[in-house]
């Protein structure tokens, strides 16, 4: 669906406004490119959202390069911590989305997240720091430690019946399954198999159960994305394409090929 041309004339003036600021290195600036950066993550290719997120962290640098720094001007820019935790958050899911270990920021920023936030995306705390590790490349270099880590994430599970605890069992299963999927070069064992496949089907089971309702629903993406791809079974397959569909709401496509990635590798599998 192509959008209105008073969007997109709307987002043509936003970044020629954009462009007069970031001329003038004016940290005013940032609120701009977080605003793309926001669009970019619901427009853009799932878990591709690099090309704003190194806008704003290279005019962040400009400007901040401790948090002290960033907690000066943030006294001066309404809103620039919560913007750069979102963006942090967005840099650590793109990475782990994407199967690489090119993170844009740095660990200070990542320091930047508080339970808080946690709260707020379905995540624990303990979870994203796993995510972390895998996204910076410490799981593929310390496979042992890092399955230990993944068991951890599993024992971890079924602690409340909150739609925030669901959701945190959500994305614990998906840091087992970046982890094991990523714990070094060797073919994976049938064990390893065996657990990735419970890992996916625990994460289905838990967004089958959540009500499209639910404030964490949409924030489930990357469990439902890395359930998806590791699929076993069409049952399996159904529901993160019921979830995918559920996405979307009044015309308003958010993650527009996550679906068709799942697709193309269920198709590879002879699961489509």
């Amino acid at each position: 669906m192509w959008e209105s041309e008073s969007l997109a004339r709307y987002r043509l003036d936003a970044l020629m406004s954009l462009k007069d600021a970031l001329k003038a290195t004016n940290p005013f600036a940032f609120i701009g490119i977080a605003a793309f950066a926001f669009f970019e993550v619901c427009d853009s290719g799932f878990g591709d959202w690099q090309r704003h997120l190194y806008g704003a962290k290279s005019l962040l640098d400009y400007h901040c390069k401790s948090r002290a720094e960033l907690d000066n001007l943030s006294r001066s820019v309404t809103g620039l911590g919560e913007m750069v935790v979102r963006l942090v958050w967005f840099d650590t899911c793109g990475s782990i989305i994407r199967g690489t270990t090119d993170l844009i920021f740095e660990d200070w920023h990542r320091e930047l997240l508080t339970d808080s936030f946690f709260r707020t995306v379905g995540c624990a705390a303990e979870t994203f720091e796993l995510f972390t590790k895998v996204a910076s490349g410490e799981v593929a270099s310390s496979p042992t430690n890092s399955a230990f880590l993944a068991i951890k994430q599993l024992l971890s599970l079924g602690q409340g019946t909150s739609d925030w605890d669901r959701s945190a069992d959500a994305y614990r299963c998906a840091a087992v399954i970046a982890v094991l999927t990523r714990a070094g070069g060797e073919p994976i064992t049938s064990s390893t198999q065996s657990t990735i496949s419970q890992a996916v089907d625990r994460t289905c089971q838990i967004i089958a159960a959540t009500p499209s309702s639910s404030q964490f629903y949409i924030h489930m993406a990357v469990p439902a994305y890395l359930a998806g791809m590791n699929a076993t079974s069409t049952q399996q397959c159904d529901v993160v394409r019921s979830y995918w569909h559920n996405c979307s709401h009044a015309g308003v496509r958010r993650y527009p090929d996550g679906l068709a990635r799942c697709e193309e590798r269920w198709k590879l599998k002879s699961l489509a």
